[in-house]
């Protein structure tokens, strides 16, 4: 995104003594830039990271290839979102990737970028997170650079490189988070509403359950949308009837209406302020702030809006019209004038046809009532005739079940109600009226009423075509509606009766308020409230078990043995067999290879910064491997994988694990002397520690050769 900062002109009547502005204490100011400015910090670094991922599928022409977002599990919690663009080189790392204020973007507006803060967000949220790159080197080999990025004692941030090898995958960059158990959701939702109006969303790797929630759009123009903000159906947004959005190259910013409003001089257009607008708009159209959780309310930014209105005041009325003018029958196009006209109360028109037809003029239904007969009935020849009330059967769907209809009640009308819950028939002469209106209810979920108007006669039929447009306004024919079976489903999320219980200090009776039907849920056997593990032969579970469990699976359930068969396909029961499945799984991953080669990180060289370290000392020297496996011991992931897979092997399993032998004290046989070397040592003799451990090396380098020999 080009970045404007204005023209600066200074004038001096004298010159004077002058000092320049600068940063004392860079520790704060990285401290304010990473973590004090965002009021949601998932929610921008979701924005931040994928608009960064899709900005480098822009660089290099891949307008139409979806990033990839991994969300994170209770067996692989970590987040990532993963591009497939020119990747960062070891030059782009140094230069622009750490640089707070430094960016690629600003030439252009086909990118979302440009303030130089976006690629940090991470920091706002944690004090640690990965970054893989790869990308092709002079041979052009693609080589894969895994970097940790994490907070060090002096407050300021350091990127270290702990790994560099060729590779066969696919050039592009990945940025890997650990978020906290209980914020998996938040990022899942942080995606979601990130990429709701992206042309091209990511593809989401490994979250079946996951859906774009849909904005159902009425109108649409040049720069403006119109959204339906009524009561929404299941996978449709539910949003305010009276928000405004700015969608910004596909990123949402709710506007405050009331900054706009105070700058509008058309009074007309503060009529729009109870209507749902999303405000479409591309990269340098407005101004957003350096967050880039708002748009900064400038100039710029207030003109573009209120220009956008003045084009729907256009708009708006011409295309209301021509919806519809385009309706299929005179129902639907009833439906719409009701509909549009209850939105858009201060647009009102009073003189839309469809087919000739005023529709303004059949609100509230159609009459039929012949205009030569007074309160339906005439007299002839000294006879009452009646003509206008017709003879109908109404059907009711159950509010019990909506495959399941009542006849209601047999009576005469004098109008075609339109309403929306209605659907109106003609019987031409079938029976199993009320199986074919049930299959009628069945196709159409919304109408709740039929009614079923009797065999009309030809003199019927011709003063209703003739006065009512009969055939216009779309009357089925019940002979349409084949009879057949419909089951009625009795299916409950949860037999009533069951008894769930939670953990909770104990196992504690949970309200159904409590228990959330929509997702997968885990239980335990109950037998005298405590917890059975089947193929566990130990007896009950321990408090330190049932915590090993409640943290991999989210939320632990109980229920008694001879409740748990009437439990639904949505409940999961626990057993030693799924448990040794998640060992097995756990076993495979390299962090676990890892700690039970090496074990947990000490603290040899806590107080030694690594970036004294590299390039100063041989390739071969150990020292490079224990800051290798030392950074990876420290982050969340290592960490939390390492929890799960000892406290179930070894509680639960009550299986050996072998001893390890911590890459700390391989250090220091390798480098003895380092047992004297104290706090001030680390910080201040670090040249004197290299040479030790320079020598050291070579004489090990030495030794190897003459045994070799």
């Amino acid at each position: 995104m080009k970045l404007n900062f204005g023209k600066i002109e200074t004038s001096a009547s004298a010159e004077f003594e002058s000092a320049e502005f600068d940063i004392g204490n860079k520790a704060v100011i990285m401290e304010i830039l990473r973590g004090k400015m965002y009021s949601d910090p998932i929610k921008i670094i979701c924005q931040e990271i994928m608009s960064n991922a899709r900005d480098a599928h822009r660089e290099v022409g891949k307008h139409r290839t979806p990033i990839e977002v991994v969300f994170p599990t209770m067996l692989d919690p970590v987040f990532i979102i993963r591009d497939f663009g020119p990747g960062i080189t070891p030059q782009r790392m140094s230069e622009i990737f750490v640089m707070y204020g430094n960016s690629t973007k600003r030439d252009s507006d086909k990118q979302t970028g440009g303030f130089g803060l976006g690629s940090k967000t991470p920091f706002a949220y944690t004090d640690t997170f990965t970054v893989i790159s790869i990308t092709p080197d002079e041979n052009n080999q693609f080589i894969k650079r895994e970097y940790v990025a994490y907070i060090d004692d002096s407050r300021l941030g350091v990127m270290s490189l702990v790994n560099e090898e060729p590779t066969e995958d696919k050039r592009g960059t990945s940025i890997i988070i650990t978020p906290k158990q209980e914020d998996f959701s938040k990022f899942v939702d942080g995606v979601e509403k990130t990429a709701r109006h992206w042309d091209v969303k990511p593809r989401i790797i490994n979250n079946d359950g996951f859906f774009w929630k849909n904005q159902e759009k009425l109108f649409s123009g040049k720069g403006w949308e119109i959204v339906d903000a009524r009561q929404p159906n299941k996978g449709v947004v539910n949003i305010r009837s009276e928000s405004w959005t700015a969608v910004v190259d596909g990123i949402m910013y709710e506007l405050d209406k009331e900054i706009i409003i105070n700058n509008i001089e058309d009074r007309a257009l503060s009529s729009f302020t109870k209507t749902c607008i999303n405000f479409i708009f591309k990269t340098g159209d407005v101004e957003v702030t350096a967050t880039r959780e708002d748009l900064d309310y400038r100039e710029k930014t207030i003109n573009k809006v209120v220009e956008v209105l003045k084009t729907i005041k256009e708009e708006l009325p011409i295309k209301i019209e021509k919806s519809i003018s385009n309706s299929e029958n005179l129902r639907e196009a009833y439906h719409k004038y009701r509909d549009f006209f209850s939105m858009f109360s201060f647009l009102k028109n009073d003189k839309i046809a469809w087919n000739g037809v005023n529709v303004p003029d059949i609100y509230g239904g159609i009459d039929l009532t012949h205009p030569d007969y007074e309160d339906g009935k005439k007299i002839e020849n000294g006879e009452i005739k009646r003509f206008g009330g017709y003879e109908v059967d109404e059907y009711v769907r159950s509010w019990r079940n909506e495959d399941h209809i009542s006849k209601a009640t047999r009576s005469h009308t004098d109008k075609v109600y339109l309403d929306a819950e209605v659907i109106n028939v003609e019987n031409d002469g079938v029976n199993n009226i009320r199986n074919r209106c049930r299959v009628l209810l069945h196709k159409n979920k919304k109408p709740k009423r039929v009614f079923v108007f009797k065999t009309l006669t030809e003199e019927e039929k011709s003063h209703l075509q003739k006065h009512c447009h009969w055939d216009l306004l779309d009357i089925k024919k019940l002979s349409d509606y084949t009879p057949e079976v419909i089951k009625i489903s009795r299916t409950y999320s949860r037999p009533s009766k069951v008894k769930i219980y939670g953990l909770n200090d104990g196992w504690r009776k949970c309200k159904d308020d409590e228990i959330d039907d929509k997702e997968d849920k885990f239980y335990l056997e109950l037998k005298g409230r405590n917890a059975i593990l089947e193929g566990f032969d130990r007896g009950p579970l321990d408090k330190k078990s049932l915590r090993i469990l409640d943290n991999i699976y989210g939320k632990l359930y109980g229920v008694f043995t001879h409740y748990s068969k009437k439990l639904d396909k949505t409940w999961n029961k626990i057993t030693i067999e799924k448990i040794n499945k998640i060992v097995e799984h756990l076993e495979k991953s390299d962090e676990i290879k890892m700690y039970l080669e090496y074990g947990d990180a000490g603290t040899a060289l806590s107080f030694l910064s690594k970036s004294d370290i590299v390039g100063k000392v041989s390739e071969n020297s150990f020292l490079l491997k224990y800051f290798e496996y030392s950074d990876i011991f420290k982050s969340e992931y290592f960490i939390s994988k390492v929890n799960i897979y000892v406290g179930l092997k070894s509680n639960i399993l009550s299986k050996f694990i072998p001893i390890r032998e911590p890459i700390d004290k391989k250090t220091r046989e390798v480098y003895p002397l380092i047992e004297g070397f104290n706090t001030y040592y680390m910080r201040s003799k670090v040249k004197d520690i290299l040479l030790y451990i320079n020598a050291k090396d070579k004489f090990l380098e030495e030794r190897e050769k003459e045994n070799k020999e």
